[in-house]
């Protein structure tokens, strides 16, 4: 897979939950394919046995980050 194919499904992916590009000083197109690049190369170091776990890791651990984002966020706007 190249990292443009994989930019590509992660973009996919945000339909699902749509990212505010408008308040950043990224472009979409430009952020997800220097991610995509980072991924495959952290992923050519592991093994293709580990590659399963630690891509299941990853996701929890950006998941993880954006729940206290989220929270950081929200307590935020509420004072």
């Amino acid at each position: 897979m190249t990292a443009e194919q994989l930019a590509i499904l992660a973009r996919e992916i945000e339909v699902a939950d749509p990212i505010d590009w408008g308040m950043l000083p990224v472009q979409e197109e430009k952020a997800y394919l220097e991610m995509s690049k980072q991924v495959l190369d952290i992923m050519r170091q592991y093994n293709p046995a580990d590659r399963q776990t630690v891509a299941l890791a990853s996701v929890v651990k950006l998941l993880v980050e954006n729940f206290v984002l989220n929270v950081k966020l929200m307590e935020q706007s509420t004072r």
